[in-house]
């Protein structure tokens, strides 16, 4: 009995054919997701259209009962059959992708090329197989990387930036584990608490290790049943207790804060924008606000930390940062392999530079001169 219902119910089928393409091509020529308000707008908006598309087009082809209505749905069907049959007949070549798309789409398994031997995943992590990057007589003390899968992402170009100055690097990596004692996940397969506990013991024992590298994607893990605590202490206190056990045991700690998180998948929203945009320049970007609220909670929480332990403090958001954006393309490079994961060749080496400077400052002593060749 109620109308509004009703009448929702009746162009139903019109409002199915049109919303998507509209809520889809919005998103795609915003640049971004959309706000809740603009979601409102265009509800609006395909509630009139879809109405519209029901009385003047659906409506009438219900009751077609003369041969005017035959002819015309004849042409119509003519049209639509002439126009497939062209389709058919095309070569294939005349679909394919550009390269600009195909190099867009590349950036999503722009991955860590040693990931497969470096990165443990679902298994129980050897640390004296771990991956060592320029390990020989002439080097100083190893640094560690210690952290999941954002950290295997820029761990090829920030080790060989390190490299450069003569420092050899280790590799300890789980994926989809905080670097963090007494934590696990809820997903048993991966193992974190147990790895976790076989990385803090070997760094602390071995003691060429001197300065330990945290960096994980922590705004995840600080959300809602994304962590199990194994002990009566808060995500906040681990980490401390993480630190502090490192630091007791002369260790250097250097945490990098968290990489800004995009409302899109940038290799796939650049595909897509140069689809229907060919040679746009666009760049996708997210706000200094956005990133204040998705990443304020961590922040928080580490900066509590450093106020207490002080640690070295790694700002990798500033590598991002142009134009009052954190961007996440050029015009020829995408710095993201998804909406989370820096690219390694993209991203990781734009921000190896300026975190390697980083770590050396925390370590108090000047760069050495570059005497290894790294980059082909």
């Amino acid at each position: 009995s109620f109308s509004l219902l009703r009448v929702i119910g009746t162009i139903s089928y019109s409002l199915y054919l049109i919303h998507q393409p509209i809520f889809a091509m919005t998103r795609i020529l915003l640049d971004r997701d959309l706000l809740y308000y603009e979601s409102f707008m265009l509800i609006l908006i395909i509630s009139l259209l879809g109405y519209l598309l029901w009385k003047y087009i659906e409506k009438p082809f219900q009751y077609i009962t003369n041969k005017y209505g035959y002819i015309l749905i004849f042409f119509v069907s003519l049209l639509l059959f002439t126009t497939a049959t062209y389709q058919k007949s095309r070569k294939i070549e005349d679909f394919q992708l550009n390269k600009t798309i195909k190099r867009y789409l590349s950036y999503r398994y722009d991955n860590n090329p040693k990931g497969k031997i470096c990165r443990t995943s679902n298994q129980i992590i050897k640390p004296d197989e771990a991956c060592t990057y320029l390990e020989n007589n002439n080097t100083d003390p190893s640094i560690v990387l210690w952290g999941d899968s954002h950290m295997d992402q820029i761990a090829l170009p920030l080790s060989n930036e390190l490299n450069s100055y003569g420092y050899s690097v280790v590799e300890f990596t789980v994926a989809g584990c905080p670097p963090l004692a007494n934590i696990d996940v809820p997903l048993k397969v991966r193992k974190c608490y147990n790895n976790n506990l076989i990385i803090m013991d070997h760094i602390i024992k071995d003691t060429k290790y001197k300065d330990i590298i945290l960096f994980a994607y922590w705004n995840y893990y600080i959300q809602n049943n994304h962590i199990e605590l194994k002990i009566d202490k808060t995500f906040e206190e681990i980490l401390g207790i993480t630190i502090e056990k490192l630091q007791k045991n002369g260790k250097r700690v250097h945490i990098i804060y968290p990489t800004p998180k995009m409302f899109v998948n940038p290799p796939f929203h650049k595909a897509r924008l140069e689809k229907i945009l060919p040679d746009n320049n666009i760049t996708i970007r997210l706000s200094q606000e956005d990133y204040k609220k998705q990443s304020l909670k961590i922040i928080q929480i580490l900066d509590n930390n450093y106020n207490k332990y002080h640690f070295n403090k790694i700002n990798l958001s500033k590598y991002l940062f142009s134009n009052d954006f954190y961007v996440a393309n050029n015009q020829d490079v995408v710095f993201y392999r998804d909406d989370n994961h820096l690219s390694t060749r993209g991203g990781g080496r734009l921000v190896a530079k300026g975190i390697a400077k980083q770590i050396l400052k925390g370590i108090q002593r000047e760069p050495k001169s570059k005497n290894y060749k790294i980059y082909n």
